[in-house]
């Protein structure tokens, strides 16, 4: 049961990271151009782990919450899944 919420404490924390990112950007002028290539940029590094799990397993699944990190703060956000994954399963 402390697993459980241990993953439910560090899913929480990625998720204020990004809503305190997606504010920021919004703020910044010129938004939509500062976070369009990080939402590309997270997904494509997202992709690229699933293409590197061919010569091994999979780190980390394709699911709404990976890709919603992923496309909201880009390639930290993928790292920080590697670095969760690491810490828990998720």
């Amino acid at each position: 049961m402390q697993g459980v919420n241990k993953l439910k404490t560090y899913i929480i924390v990625v998720l204020v990271s990004a809503i305190i990112v997606l504010i920021n950007s919004l703020m910044l002028k010129g938004a939509i151009k500062s976070l369009f290539p990080s939402a590309i940029m997270g997904t494509l590094g997202l992709l690229a782990m699933q293409v590197s799990a061919v010569w091994g397993s999979s780190l980390i699944a394709i699911n709404a919450f990976t890709l919603s990190v992923a496309v909201f703060l880009g390639i930290p956000g993928v790292i920080s899944l590697l670095i969760l994954r690491m810490i828990a399963i998720i």
